[in-house]
């Protein structure tokens, strides 16, 4: 007697608080991925941007990368300046893309997770290279659309729309 489980994979996924997504396939010109975002809920304008990128072997590594980010992230959320972080993977690369309320509250992802992560890349063979940057917004703009007569207009500084819609002020990232 021979007996075959059958089951929902989908079904098990979606029971555990999970949604399915599917990336397509890398061709010659692009490769798909995935991305998160989190915010601490701060509004001010981004004075400084940093930019990571790490490239992995293997799944183990990606594994090892991600529950490193959620210790780094989980503490800058608590630091005054920072105001949110996007992370995407996209073939072997990690990306994160953290900002902050100026160039000086950078220094805030220099915490102990961070340090934890960093000597796992330099003293531990974690990662196959990796790239670190800040960037200094030139400008930033924000435009709205408004719900009732569809004007868009910029939102700098409070503005509202010509009818007297306000938009709820978002986090940036």
């Amino acid at each position: 007697m021979r007996v075959q489980r059958c089951f929902d994979r989908l079904a098990v996924a979606a029971a555990l608080g999970f949604e399915a997504r599917f990336v397509p396939e890398a061709d010659e010109e692009r490769e798909f991925g995935v991305s998160t975002r989190t915010t601490p809920g701060r509004t001010a304008r981004p004075g400084a941007l940093a930019l990571t990128w790490l490239e992995v072997d293997d799944g183990a590594q990606a594994a090892e990368v991600d529950l490193l980010s959620v210790e780094v992230v989980k503490a800058l959320r608590a630091s005054k300046g920072f105001l949110g972080a996007s992370t995407f993977d996209i073939g072997r690369r990690k990306f994160t893309l953290s900002a902050f309320d100026r160039p000086e509250s950078v220094r805030a992802v220099h915490g102990r997770p961070h340090q934890r992560a960093m000597r796992r890349f330099f003293k531990g063979g974690l990662c196959t290279r990796a790239l670190t940057s800040i960037w200094l917004p030139a400008t930033v703009r924000e435009y709205a659309r408004c719900p009732d007569c569809e004007t868009v207009f910029s939102t700098d500084e409070g503005a509202a729309c010509g009818c007297g819609w306000i938009p709820e002020r978002e986090s940036l990232l």
